[in-house]
């Protein structure tokens, strides 16, 4: 379990590191020389990597196919849903388990999959396990050997893994807001705000407004040491938990973080307006605004804190929460988080923008970037940050852990 968390932690390292030389090399090259030849290295480091992954294909351990998850669940609730009106056994030990885990026979347990333990959340899942005396739920094979009717009669292993399917969805939901703050807005108004500062270091070199993302990527690196052979040790002295702080605590951590950012670059975004009204700059968006670009430091540290703590720590837990048999599920829920938020991001522009133009106001994030008022869109994602950081709270609270029966 120990080598599986720092296992997350220094993929993320190794993110960065790619992550590191995009944001200096790469983006030094496209500023000074061209998009063309930033392209071309880019295409031959891909050419590399797709070379080096085919070859160690004979090393990779191959799962079999299972099924699709998909209808298991709906084999779930549809038998569910068949024995609404059957009162549940007093003894949750009558409910339908399939023990034959070996026997390639055995068509509810899939190969490598665990036996869960009964849960009592969503009880009224748990009916689709109830086993009737009623031949219609039960099949013959042509050996004479009874098999249950999977849309009538489930395992609870099944059952349970509905749940857990049905318990990862409010963490999902929780985590868009922090897609939505520290991550949207780290490649995107962060990067403008440096735009219109002054980026230089020294009297010969001006760093590119997209390489400003290097201080959360240096931090993020530095910190994904840090949390793994300082931070960890150190707490589980502490909690006892071999991982130092629970996985669901490490995410609410960096919803903290990402809190955090919001704040910061509402109160730096404020200074930056104050600096172009007072050198009469507000109406020129080109003219570089004599504030540096280092003001921005701070809010490109706490989203890259933010996201060792949740981007990391939601790959770890839905790839751990997941059913053995929904594992590929479990890492689609933690890229949907990424992939939703943006599109999230660009609806809630596109609402802002709308709603702060009503009675013929200016809207808050105009073109010119000096008149915008995106200190108030910061403030906003501030408050849903709050909001989402205490109904995550909640949630993690009441939250039950995937129990595998080692017996």
């Amino acid at each position: 379990m120990l080598k599986k968390s720092s296992f997350f932690n220094f993929w993320y390292f190794g993110l960065l590191s790619g992550l590191l030389l995009a944001v200096t090399v790469i983006a030094y090259i496209v500023y000074k020389v061209s998009w063309g030849f930033g392209f071309g290295i880019v295409t031959v480091a891909m050419a590399i990597a797709t070379v080096v992954f085919l070859y160690g294909t004979p090393f990779y351990r191959h799962k079999l196919p299972g099924g699709s998850p998909i209808t298991s669940i709906a084999q779930v609730v549809v038998a569910a849903i068949r024995k609404r009106n059957i009162s549940m056994p007093s003894d949750v030990s009558l409910l339908y388990e399939d023990r034959d885990v070996e026997s390639i026979k055995s068509e509810s347990i899939k190969p490598g999959q665990r036996h869960l333990s009964h849960t009592d959340n969503f009880q009224f899942l748990d009916k689709a396990a109830i086993m009737v005396q009623n031949s219609s739920e039960w099949n013959t094979d042509t050996q004479g050997s009874a098999k249950p009717n999977p849309w009538k009669v489930c395992t609870v292993t099944q059952v349970e893994e509905t749940k857990l399917i049905l318990r990862m969805v409010p963490i999902w939901f929780s985590s868009l807001t922090f897609g939505l703050a520290a991550v949207s807005q780290n490649a995107t108004f962060f990067i403008r705000q440096g735009h219109t500062m002054d980026r230089s270091m020294g009297s010969h070199f001006k760093i590119p407004a997209v390489s400003l993302g290097v201080f959360s990527t240096i931090f993020g690196l530095a910190f994904v040491i840090i949390y793994d052979r300082c931070m960890v040790p150190l707490a589980r002295r502490i909690t006892g938990n071999e991982r130092g702080i629970t996985v669901l605590q490490r995410i609410g951590i960096g919803l903290f973080f990402s809190l955090l950012c919001m704040v910061i670059a509402a109160l730096t975004e404020k200074k930056r307006i104050h600096a172009a009204e007072t050198h009469g700059l507000l109406d020129s968006p080109t003219t570089t605004i004599p504030m540096s670009a280092f003001w921005l430091v701070p809010q490109f540290v706490l989203a890259g804190i933010a996201d060792v703590f949740t981007l990391v720590g939601l790959q770890e837990y839905f790839y751990n929460e997941a059913p053995d048999s929904m594992r590929s599920l479990g890492i689609a829920f933690y890229v949907s988080v990424l992939g939703v938020a943006s599109f999230l991001n660009g609806l809630v522009i596109t609402l802002v923008e709308s709603m702060s133009k009503r009675g013929g106001h200016e809207g808050w994030l105009v073109n010119n970037l000096n008149r915008c008022k995106l200190e108030y869109f910061y403030w906003l994602l501030a408050i849903f940050s709050a909001i989402n950081l205490c109904c995550y709270v909640f949630i993690a609270n009441i939250y039950n852990y995937k129990k595998v029966n080692r017996t």
